[in-house]
């Protein structure tokens, strides 16, 4: 904001709380403390104190620059943990299972290409491990009953 600006904001202050008196050096403080913030946004935290003020006004301190920006600061910190909490998560972990069902032959084939990719690694580290699609017999089924044949 610029200095007429602020000004403004103090005399709207004044007009609300009396104690708050307009004179060039209150002007100079305010100056420092809200150049950054926009007038729309101070007059809003100024509208904001006094409205959750007492009713009769005793227990409260004229607002200052400091409280206008922490009045600000916990707005936009609470809008922005409102907005997160109802996004979806962007890194969400993807189950298996919805990928087997989604597309099951590139599921297959990668879950092999990850079998073979594992045995090989064995055998490279000198580990004996014989893959189990290598000894596993097909089973046959006679009347109900399954048996494997030679």
């Amino acid at each position: 904001m610029k200095p007429p600006e602020i000004a403004q904001a103090i005399t709207y202050a004044n007009q609300i709380d009396p104690r708050i008196q307009i004179t060039d050096p209150l002007v100079d403080v305010w100056v420092i403390g809200l150049s950054h913030v926009r007038a729309d946004l101070t007059k809003w935290a100024i509208q904001k104190y006094y409205a959750d003020a007492n009713g009769d006004g005793r227990g409260s301190q004229p607002i200052t620059p400091a409280v206008i920006r922490r009045l600000i600061t916990s707005e936009a910190n609470k809008r922005e943990s409102q907005q997160r909490a109802l996004e979806p998560p962007k890194n969400k972990a993807v189950r298996v299972g919805d990928f087997r069902k989604r597309n099951p032959e590139l599921y297959d084939e990668l879950y092999q290409q990850g079998r073979e990719q594992f045995y090989a690694y064995l055998k490279d580290k000198g580990i004996p491990a014989t893959p189990p699609w290598e000894t596993t017999q097909a089973a046959v089924i006679d009347n109900g009953f399954t048996s494997t044949r030679n």
